[in-house]
């Protein structure tokens, strides 16, 4: 090889050491340029953090976002960054927390609707709770107490139907009844059993003077308290029914 191959030799090493460095810089441009494009990026919260932010008793937050309240709750992964910056802005910013706003004060309208609705929930309870009758138990008379739930409610009527087929003639049917009673009753402790034999007149006796006489005064009673309450202008003439 002559001394004008060496320096073709010498160029061709050259030009491939720098195409080998530009490989590698070049390589290493766009790898830097590949880490940081990995990085995402930040975007406002859009948070108006000039505007006080109300801390709730759930532990959750309002914020005002365009204009408009956000509620940030405390417990939702969606919402974990965005709570977390809340919390240091609150934690730096203690007098920018406003307390919790109390919510309106129910109408009259409001408050009659629901005085209706407990006064019938209290009816329906009393209907419930069964009364006491004075019955004749075979020896003498005696004021015992009657269940009148929804169950025993249905049995007075199937018996009713009875006693009353039994009295019109219409063979086939049973003569007496068996009911039972209680001796004692407290609505916290119940009573002693007590059973019955009735014949249809004793029955239809219990029914008519006892279980519906007990059904229809607390249906009046009732009746007269949503009365009140329809007729109530003031919250405290509702709290007095």
């Amino acid at each position: 090889m002559g001394p004008y191959d060496d320096e073709m030799y010498l160029a061709s090493l050259g030009e491939v050491k720098a195409m080998e460095e530009d490989l590698v810089s070049g390589h290493t441009a766009s790898t830097e340029v590949s880490e940081l494009s990995l990085e995402p990026a930040s975007e406002p919260d859009h948070i108006d953090w000039s505007v006080g932010i109300i801390a709730r008793s759930d532990g959750s937050f309002v914020v005002t976002k365009h204009n408009s309240p956000y509620h940030i709750p405390m417990n939702a992964e969606e919402f974990t960054a965005e709570f977390a910056r809340v919390t240091a802005f609150v934690a730096a910013n203690p007098d920018m927390v406003l307390p919790e706003p109390l919510p309106d004060p129910p109408s009259l309208e409001e408050l009659r609707k629901e005085k209706i609705a407990v006064i019938d929930a209290q009816t329906s309870a009393a209907i419930l709770a069964g009364f006491d009758y004075e019955i004749d138990t075979g020896n003498h008379l005696e004021l015992l107490h009657f269940s009148y739930d929804v169950f025993d409610q249905q049995n007075f009527v199937d018996t009713a139907n009875v006693a009353s087929l039994v009295l019109s003639g219409t063979p086939g049917l049973p003569q007496g009844v068996i009911w039972n009673a209680y001796r004692n009753w407290t609505s916290q402790n119940g009573g002693e059993l007590v059973r019955l034999t009735l014949d249809p007149v004793g029955f239809l006796n219990l029914y008519t003077g006892g279980a519906l006489v007990h059904k229809a005064m607390q249906m009046e009673i009732g009746g007269q308290r949503k009365a009140a309450a329809i007729a109530a202008i003031t919250p405290e003439d509702l709290e007095m029914i």
